[in-house]
């Protein structure tokens, strides 16, 4: 008999980053032996993409604590009927998306479900509902490494390379306004100074090949340290190769399109979704070797590594694949084939391998 793992994304649409990431895993385990049950905040693109890919979802709200002490004991006692009506075997989380002190994790345990709180950022200073969990999946060994649980269980399981997805997008060069001239340089992210933006910026108004492009793709969003239309402009204006995209939601075409990505982050990367995606579509990448990066990166075999404020390195490299579209190509294909064999399926492996000690 399947047994059935809700999965609490705290959202309703697949926003990227944590959300993303868990999504991978719910399309990738058995269907043979799980049920994956995705609970969203409620109804939306998602929730009718996963009603195509025959994905059961819930609708369910989020119940983190209050000072009303009375209405969030009914919360618990709402989330624990709820989990027995749905029949829930285990419980999978994206810590914090569901709030720092949910009713549903105190609802799991009165209920006995186990449960699996899966950490994306790193935090020695979490909420203390963590200890609750029964395992505690961290995105890599370096987010284990920093992150304080309490005594909780550690495993580090990669992302997954979703490959159905990314390895199968379609070229819109001719979309764009783009001739197979020019090499595409692409950044694909927040709009967020932690990014390095400025830094790659800087980096590429250093290139002399007239041909290049630098496209930068993302949304402009209220959160700290972000750019502000006017910024994103002003940062534009500094080298007329630099095209600003917006906010995309084919990702996939443009990981297609593009001829090198890019990744110059000044924060510690915990396990960026684009070290799986540009593998998956066959594309280098430049990456700062912060956080967990370097676990998945292979320096001079997929893509190239630097110091984290390190411009020069990044124009040495930068023009080095610009100049070499074999180098170009060879690096591509190695990340390809490395998706393939060890990011496809690997963690979601070792994910079910998890699932069945729980249970």
């Amino acid at each position: 008999m399947r047994k059935t793992i809700a999965f609490f994304l705290g959202t309703y649409e697949d926003w990227g980053g944590a959300s993303r990431a868990l999504l991978n895993f719910v399309r990738g385990i058995d269907r043979g032996r799980f049920r994956p049950l995705v609970v969203l905040t409620k109804t939306g693109k998602l929730s009718a993409q996963l009603t195509e890919e025959g994905i059961d979802w819930l609708i369910w709200g989020k119940h983190d604590r209050s000072k009303n002490l009375v209405a969030y004991l009914l919360d618990i006692v709402r989330s624990y009927q709820m989990l027995k009506q749905q029949n829930i075997d285990l419980m999978h989380i994206n810590f914090g998306a569901i709030g720092w002190k949910p009713a549903e994790i105190l609802a799991a345990r009165l209920a006995g479900i186990p449960l699996i709180n899966h950490l994306h950022i790193t935090d020695q200073n979490p909420s203390s509902y963590l200890r609750y969990s029964n395992a505690v999946v961290a995105v890599s060994s370096y987010v284990a490494e920093h992150t304080n649980t309490y005594g909780a269980p550690k495993h580090a399981i990669h992302n997954v390379s979703y490959l159905a997805r990314f390895a199968h997008g379609q070229n819109i060069r001719d979309q764009l306004g783009y001739t197979d001239r020019n090499v595409l340089v692409v950044y694909m992210g927040q709009m967020i100074r932690a990014k390095g933006i400025e830094m790659l910026i800087e980096a590429f108004k250093q290139v002399p090949n007239e041909e290049a492009r630098l496209l930068m793709a993302g949304g402009i969003r209220q959160t700290e340290g972000a750019y502000t239309e006017e910024d994103v402009q002003e940062l534009v204006s500094r080298d007329p190769r630099i095209h600003y995209l917006g906010f995309r939601t084919d990702a996939e075409n443009l990981y297609r399109t593009a001829d090198i990505m890019t990744m110059p982050s000044q924060w510690e990367e915990p396990c960026a979704m684009i070290l799986f995606e540009a593998a998956a579509a066959g594309k280098p990448l430049i990456a700062t070797a912060t956080g967990g990066t370097p676990e998945i990166l292979r320096h001079g075999e997929t893509g190239f590594l630097i110091e984290r404020n390190d411009v020069e390195g990044l124009t040495r490299y930068m023009r080095q694949l610009i100049d070499d579209p074999v180098l170009r190509q060879t690096l591509g294909e190695r990340a390809a084939l490395i998706a393939q064999q060890e990011y496809a399926q690997g963690p979601i492996k070792k994910m079910e391998k998890l699932y069945d000690s729980l249970l």
